[in-house]
């Protein structure tokens, strides 16, 4: 499933769906884990979880981290100009003021999923700045925002990171 759509599969990819190799549920935090890191950033996160997702939260609201064990969600604040990739399934989300991290795990080969994302940002109007043949992450930049994508392969395809920061 190489071809993506754009945001217009997001809506797809929110469903839960979930890709071979990322089904489960996250264990549960044992007893006093959750107060734990919060004291440890003294008192400046909030942490909730479930069998679907440990959500971190900074208290002033500047940041929040979702991970999830493949069935999570495209925040509905991710850029627009950002595609996600047909079939993705999302593993983790993490919102900060200036930007967007999401992690997203595909079926198809490292190789495959590169060259179609890089299609699909230049469609988009991002231009490639860094990044060469054969390496794992190259940079584009659009505005005055630049999107970073690391393809790593994993046992089964490939996790795609999409970091998006402004300048």
């Amino acid at each position: 499933m190489p071809a993506g759509e754009g945001q217009k599969q997001a809506a797809k990819t929110e469903g839960g769906g979930t890709a071979p190799g990322a089904e489960g549920t996250l264990p549960k935090l044992p007893p006093g884990v959750a107060k734990m890191i919060e004291k440890g950033h003294e008192g400046k996160v909030k942490v909730t979880s479930g069998k679907d997702k440990l959500v971190i939260e900074e208290t002033d609201g500047t940041g929040k981290a979702v991970v999830t064990p493949g069935g999570g969600r495209v925040p509905e604040d991710f850029p627009k100009d950002v595609p996600i990739y047909k079939g993705a399934t999302v593993v983790s989300a993490v919102r900060k003021h200036k930007g967007h991290s999401l992690v997203l795990r595909v079926n198809d080969a490292p190789e495959t999923v590169k060259a179609t994302c890089g299609k699909l940002l230049k469609a988009q109007g991002w231009t490639p700045r860094r990044g060469a043949p054969g390496m794992a992450m190259t940079v584009y930049q659009k505005g005055n925002r630049n999107c970073f994508v690391m393809v790593q392969p994993v046992q089964v395809g490939c996790h795609i990171h999409l970091t998006v920061v402004k300048k």
